[in-house]
């Protein structure tokens, strides 16, 4: 993973999985689709735990930008934070 800055967004593992999320979103996937595929298709992200909360922000941002966070993700990620 590549950083350039402090913002939670600036790394290469977040702004990949954002991109892809509104790839698939523009060709018309649904969001909890699109969630379930780079779910799937990001194990290795998700079980590094140096690098899985950007994994889970991306998703969780994308979702918000789309007015439709799932409110699970939402409160896992709210309880992480709280850690």
């Amino acid at each position: 993973m590549g950083a350039w800055g402090t913002v939670i967004s600036s790394n290469d593992t977040y702004a990949d999985i954002y991109d892809e999320f509104f790839e698939h979103y523009n060709n018309g996937i649904e969001v909890k689709e699109i969630s379930q595929r780079l779910i799937q298709a990001n194990q290795e992200t998700i079980n590094d735990t140096d690098d899985c909360i950007n994994f889970w922000f991306a998703i969780a941002k994308a979702q918000w930008d789309c007015k439709q966070l799932d409110t699970k993700l939402y409160h896992t990620l709210k309880n992480k934070e709280q850690m």
